[in-house]
């Protein structure tokens, strides 16, 4: 069974809220893996990457860029989009972000 994109971005959020909320100490990095697993399980079994990039770094969590990506994911999936044309599509958004801007043309054909 497929989750549904809102609730991975609302597992998320709660993740977060909760590691905020507890004041979870991470120096027992086992304890707090465990104690965040054992309050979504489901989650981090099927989503293990995310969710040890949550836990790992809950206040700087790129929320916009899990819904970009999810929004993209959903677009595969309904067929609206390829698997390539998903891929150019967040690679090109993540060239003109990070690195555009500070690169030197080579050419006076590049734009």
């Amino acid at each position: 069974m497929d989750i549904p994109p809102e609730q991975i971005v609302r597992t998320v959020v709660e993740l977060i809220v909760y590691i905020h909320r507890e004041r979870l100490d991470k120096r027992n990095y086992e304890s707090y893996h465990q104690q965040l697993y054992d309050r979504c399980p489901d989650f981090a079994t099927r989503f293990p990457s995310l969710f040890r990039l949550v836990i790992d770094d809950p206040e700087h969590f790129p929320l916009d860029r899990l819904k970009q990506m999810l929004t993209q994911r959903e677009s595969v999936r309904t067929g609206a989009m390829t698997p390539e044309a998903a891929s150019i599509k967040v690679g090109q958004e993540y060239f003109d972000e990070f690195i555009a801007g500070s690169c030197p043309r080579t050419t006076d054909n590049d734009p």
